[in-house]
């Protein structure tokens, strides 16, 4: 099975549905995976649950919007690092450690999509 054609742009690739079953087929992600991210990832992306935590019980705006802030950089670091590994993937000769990059940005979006999920709530509350 193919879920990248010649004809796709490279960072179609990155959407969920052709990334993930992508890499299960390429033996890179096993369901159920626990996936060990890079530690600098994990201490950021701890440091800002921890401040949303916080916010829940005592909100302050100025506090949320640095917040809202680091989230939109994270996200746009890891998707100009999984740019620059999927502008070396070539479907026919998939090189391992593009493999790895995009296995790691998948993991990370996952882990960033749950922090995304808890600044809406929170800004849905104000």
């Amino acid at each position: 099975m193919v879920y990248f054609c010649s004809g796709m742009n490279n960072l179609e690739l990155l959407e969920e549905e052709r990334l993930l079953p992508m890499l299960e087929e390429a033996g890179i992600v096993v369901s159920g995976e626990n996936f060990q991210l890079p530690e600098i990832f994990l201490m950021e992306m701890t440091a800002i649950s921890d401040h949303l935590t916080e916010l829940e019980s005592d909100p302050d705006e100025k506090v949320f919007g640095i917040l809202k802030t680091a989230v939109v950089a994270a996200e746009e670091e890891m998707l100009e690092e999984a740019a620059e590994a999927v502008n070396g993937y070539d479907p026919t000769n998939a090189d391992a450690a593009v493999l790895e990059k995009l296995k790691i940005f998948y993991f990370k979006r996952k882990f960033l999509l749950q922090i995304k999920e808890r600044v809406s709530i929170f800004a849905s509350r104000n």
